[in-house]
């Protein structure tokens, strides 16, 4: 599981969501899922809307766009 850290496009606050990814080389890949929903997850919002995050699995932490 990935933590990922967002800043919220209307409220400005961290967020967090804890998402499931797959590593690609030096990148960690994840997909903007809302469940089965239609609706793009509030974590994906706000990482277009800011253009960067932070990602975190175990001790290391990265820039996540």
């Amino acid at each position: 599981m990935l933590r990922l850290t967002t800043v919220g496009r209307r409220s400005g606050q961290s967020r967090v969501a804890i998402v499931g990814y797959y590593e690609d080389g030096p990148n960690l890949i994840t997909l903007a899922m809302n469940g089965w929903e239609d609706a793009d997850p509030a974590w994906w919002l706000n990482l277009q809307a800011a253009g960067q995050g932070a990602g975190s699995v175990g001790e290391g932490r990265r820039a996540a766009r």
